[in-house]
């Protein structure tokens, strides 16, 4: 049995698909883990399926284009294994792609980054109360580790968006029991140039992404229209 499976989903673009595959092979355990490319054609997406396909004790969804740190599975591994754990949170960064993408969403740069106390475990339902009293997001799938037996029976499809997913990620959270969280940064996620409606919906479902600002917008001047609508307006200012 492996310690950790890894499964890689679609990002953005592929052609940063080879850094991440670098990044994987630079782990210091990486002869215990297992890769599954769900970027290939072809790939199987539903979960039972990607489940019983799975090795590893633990799982980690992780885009393409995004990197790990060398000891990151290592000493996220020793946690959860130490903590008997569910799911284990930690902290992530981001870098981009180019210059006009740094100052367009430079509202990302803290983002992932938890800064409240959490020096306990707790079951996933006192975790989601715990990161709404420090005013902490949830992280997406991609900054978490989760037991494989906490997804047995589990029907979403993992598929290329399930790190924009919130609804799987809430599910599992109160589904666990052991649930803890660092604040050590470990992942650090590449922002692309998105194009078409798709990536624009992706990019609204990241956690905190110009939502804040899309409602606050509606709310002030009474209108209703489409998020992609109001974006324009933003931008336009």
């Amino acid at each position: 049995m492996k310690k950790i499976t890894v499964i890689i989903s679609a990002g953005d673009t592929d052609k940063y698909m080879e850094e991440t595959l670098d990044s994987l092979s630079a782990q210091s355990i990486v002869n215990d883990i297992e890769i599954i490319d769900q970027t290939k054609p072809g790939q199987i997406t539903r979960g039972d399926e990607v489940l019983n396909k799975a090795e590893g004790k633990y799982l980690y969804f992780m885009n393409s284009g995004d990197l790990l740190t060398s000891f990151a599975l290592e000493e996220l591994w020793n946690i959860c294994e130490t903590e008997h754990l569910d799911i284990l949170l930690f902290s992530g960064a981001v870098f981009y792609e180019n210059t006009k993408l740094a100052k367009r969403y430079k509202n990302l740069s803290d983002e992932f980054y938890r800064c409240g106390s959490y020096a306990q475990v707790i079951t996933g339902k006192e975790m989601r109360n715990q990161l709404k009293k420090n005013k902490d997001i949830l992280p997406p799938v991609s900054m978490q580790i989760l037991k494989k037996d906490l997804l047995i029976g589990e029907k979403t499809d993992f598929h290329n968006r399930i790190d924009t997913d919130r609804c799987f990620v809430k599910r599992i959270l109160l589904k666990a029991e052991r649930v803890f969280c660092v604040n050590d940064i470990y992942l650090y996620k590449r922002i692309t140039e998105p194009s078409g409606v798709g990536k624009m919906l992706q990019v609204l479902t990241t956690p905190g992404y110009l939502v804040k600002k899309i409602f606050r917008y509606m709310r002030k001047n009474g209108i209703k229209c489409t998020g992609i609508a109001i974006i324009r307006k933003l931008r336009a200012r």
